[in-house]
């Protein structure tokens, strides 16, 4: 493309009759160079992307072991916990359990996230935010780890907790409820026979 100075450079008015004393002027300056490019492009769902991931970019176990471990070795807290590290299995997104858990390649923790999600959410709303440390987490830049998918496959659903032992393995991590239900159960008796005594106290007949 060329551009050429005329000989004659005429002023330009566009609105100066309109009555609100705007004048807009064109002056021409020295010639410029352009270039233009046309790309072909195609739209990619989330879907091909998190197919892509499957394919190219999960984690070895034996490289999310040695994270396990230096992880491990490295946690402030671990002279205090002595047997391992816990992750969630729970997405800190969807709040629901993980089915392709994945982190950033420069996320130092171990918890994950779904990758099926976040790939969604990042489709609708681009953020490209990690959920657990806020860190700048691109596409190109996530991580499938693979002992992690091993723990969601072997644990049952009502399993939402796994813990890293100090030797890389990991064991299903169940809470028991019964206390606490016995708890709750106690105090509504306790709760119910306190509101009788106080009706029929009221009523006097004691």
């Amino acid at each position: 493309m060329h551009t050429t100075v005329p000989l004659q450079q005429p002023e330009v008015s566009i609105g100066a009759d309109t009555g609100k004393g705007f004048s807009q002027r064109f002056l021409f300056g020295q010639p410029e160079s352009y270039s233009a490019a046309v790309y072909l492009v195609r739209l990619v769902s989330s879907q091909d992307l998190l197919d892509q991931l499957r394919r190219t970019a999960v984690e070895q176990q034996e490289l999310c072991r040695r994270r396990v471990s230096e992880k491990l070795r490295s946690d402030p807290e671990n002279e205090i916990s002595t047997t391992g590290l816990q992750v969630s299995l729970i997405c800190p997104l969807a709040k629901m359990r993980m089915c392709v858990p994945c982190r950033a390649r420069g996320c130092a923790h171990l918890q994950c996230f779904d990758a099926s999600f976040y790939l969604q959410m990042n489709e609708k709303k681009p953020r490209w935010t990690c959920p657990v440390c806020h860190r700048y987490a691109p596409f190109d830049e996530l991580r499938i780890d693979s002992l992690l998918c091993e723990g969601l496959e072997s644990c049952d659903e009502d399993v939402e907790e796994i813990e890293y032992l100090s030797d890389s393995s990991w064991r299903a991590v169940r809470h028991d409820k019964s206390d606490k239900n016995l708890f709750n159960i106690k105090h509504s008796k306790i709760s119910c026979i306190h509101f009788s005594f106080l009706m029929i106290e009221r009523k006097g007949l004691i």
